[in-house]
């Protein structure tokens, strides 16, 4: 079985983009000097955030489903849950027009309920704005080419509720 992943299904955050495009700068910038001037506290203050923001726009790309002959890999927002693709009875998906929702059953363990429905960066009364706040970018490709790929896994069953968009001529 070739691995399945889904993934990127999501629109950025423009509160990610504001962060991307001026906090890596500054950053790289207090690393520079921090470095020409051998000053110990300048270089912390450039690699702390630095590092932290490759991280999470790691894990922000992978945000999704992968599964492969050893592992099923579920990644979202509130949590990263791995299982052994032996010890997995059954993995129910089901596309709709504003979510990604699925239930896995792993051996000897309750069923594990999950959904991808957007990205949420709220971290406090202070960032709340639809800034950033991101939604689902399912697009009538995507969710053809997920569900293709997808049917390949004797374990994966397909409920398929999105509908597709009208293109107008």
């Amino acid at each position: 079985m070739t691995p399945i992943k889904i993934k990127r299904f999501h629109r950025v955050p423009i509160m990610l983009t504001i962060i991307m495009s001026l906090g890596i700068p500054i950053c790289l910038c207090f690393l520079i000097f921090g470095i020409i001037d051998a000053s110990v506290g300048l270089i912390a203050i450039g690699i702390i955030p630095l590092a932290l923001t490759i991280i999470c726009f790691g894990l922000f790309l992978n945000y999704g489903i992968h599964i492969s002959q050893k592992r099923v890999i579920l990644m979202n927002q509130r949590t990263i849950k791995m299982f052994r693709y032996d010890d997995v009875v059954y993995i129910n998906i089901t596309f709709t027009n504003t979510c990604i929702e699925g239930k896995l059953k792993a051996k000897n363990q309750k069923p594990f309920e999950f959904c991808f429905d957007g990205v949420d960066l709220n971290t406090g009364a202070l960032f709340r704005s639809h800034l950033s706040v991101s939604g689902l970018k399912l697009t009538d490709e995507f969710v053809e080419r997920s569900i293709t790929a997808l049917s390949t896994c004797n374990k994966v069953h397909i409920k398929n509720l999105y509908e597709k968009r009208k293109t107008e001529k």
